[in-house]
Parts: structure tokens; C-alpha cells; sequence
């Protein structure tokens, strides 16, 4: 009886203890959250307030108004330059998640003269800082070998990141925890080597390749310099 009354006590205990715990890990987890919500719900709620509140420390509008909004639809080209980023966005990371996720693959999976040079010349690329490239990909933009110039074009933004090196490193790492004996079975099975990539690597590694969209998505749409 006493060992039970012990070990019944040992045990309300440690749920008394792991309550606390998980009481102040949400704790600070909701003020985190708290933190990170407001200032995205103080921009929400400044759009709505005409011009001579917006300077001053109140959460909501006392005066609450849509010319802000009419304003930007009517007097600029907003939803031009949204369509734009859109587009160029869309075209990047698409081109992105196909040739990355290619690229990776044979660095992952295949054997060839040269391999670690040219691998390691794309990861060197990462170490030249953008501002430095910004007047070469000009030249290329305004001077190309073929067909006219992509200035003002969206292919002349979206060129530069139609294949990125960081995203060749991510595929790659990823790649190489595709079992090598699936693809050999997937060979025996008479499916080609395209097939490899696309019918068996891609579904294994859509985490990745999730992961790289989600990342040149946001990367293109928040450029500035470049465009």
C-alpha cells in the first residue's frame, strides 16, 4: 500500500509538472504569435484610416474609409504591377522546381567526368553577391545572342532565376535519400531514364521540391532591385 500510495503520488506529480510545462510553453507560444499578428493587424487596419489619422498611436479608424483603396485601383497601376509579379513569379518557379530538381538528380544519382568541378562551380556562384551581377544580366538582357532585346519583357526578368544553385545543392541532398536499389528494380521494370527522374525521384522528394517553390515564389515576388 505504501509503494502504491508513492508511486500514485510520484505520478500526479509529474502530470502537475508536465501541465505547468505545457501551460507556459503556450504561454509563450500565444505571445509569440501575439507579436508577430499585430503589426500585420495594425496594417490592415491603417489602410482603412483617412489621412490625418494615420499618424497617430490608435489601433482602429475612428473615421473608417475606402478612398485609400479606390485611390490605388483607380490612380496607379497596382494591378499591373501585382499581374507582373505574378507572372514572372509563376514563370520562375516553375522553371525552378523542373530543372533544380533535374539538375539535382543526375549530381545525386549519376557518375560522370567532371562531376564535383561543375558541381562545385554552381555553389561557388553562390558567393558572388547579386549587386555585382546586376550589370552583366543587363548586357545579356539588352544584347542578346538571339532575337531581340528581352529589355522591358518578362522573360528579361525572369531569365536569371529560371535555374538557381541553391536550389541544385537542396535537390541534390534530397535526391541522394532516393533508394538507389528502386531505381535498379525501376531499370529490370524497362523504365527509361527519364522515367526514373519523373515516375519514381519527383513523388519521393515533392517535400523538397515544395519546399524550393515556396522559397523562388517568394524570392521573385518580393525582388526589387532586379526589376
Amino acid at each position: 500500500d505504501i509503494f502504491k500510495t508513492e508511486k500514485r503520488k510520484r505520478g500526479n506529480s509529474m502530470r502537475a509538472s508536465g501541465f505547468w510545462s505545457k501551460a507556459f510553453s503556450y504561454a509563450i507560444l500565444t505571445l509569440l504569435g501575439i507579436t508577430m499578428i499585430v503589426p500585420f493587424v495594425w496594417m490592415i487596419s491603417t489602410s482603412f484610416k483617412p489621412l490625418s489619422e494615420i499618424l497617430i498611436l490608435r489601433f482602429l479608424p475612428q473615421e473608417p474609409t475606402l478612398d485609400n483603396y479606390t485611390y490605388v485601383m483607380t490612380e496607379t497601376k497596382l494591378p499591373l504591377w501585382y499581374f507582373n509579379s505574378l507572372i514572372v513569379a509563376i514563370m520562375s518557379t516553375i522553371s525552378v522546381a523542373f530543372f533544380d530538381s533535374m539538375a539535382g538528380y543526375v549530381f545525386a544519382k549519376y557518375q560522370f567526368p567532371g562531376k564535383k568541378i561543375v558541381f562545385f562551380t554552381f555553389l561557388s556562384s553562390l558567393m558572388v553577391p547579386t549587386e555585382m551581377l546586376l550589370i552583366p544580366w543587363f548586357i545579356m538582357s539588352a544584347n542578346p545572342i538571339i532575337g531581340p532585346s528581352w529589355v522591358d519583357t518578362y522573360w528579361g526578368i525572369a531569365f536569371p532565376g529560371v535555374i538557381t544553385a541553391a536550389g541544385i545543392f537542396l535537390m541534390r541532398q534530397f535526391m541522394q535519400g532516393v533508394p538507389d536499389e528502386l531505381l535498379d528494380a525501376a531499370r529490370m521494370d524497362g523504365v527509361g531514364e527519364f522515367g526514373l527522374f519523373w515516375r519514381i525521384a519527383v513523388p519521393l522528394s515533392l517535400p523538397a521540391i515544395g519546399a524550393l517553390c515556396i522559397f523562388n515564389f517568394l524570392g521573385n515576388w518580393n525582388a526589387f532591385i532586379w526589376p
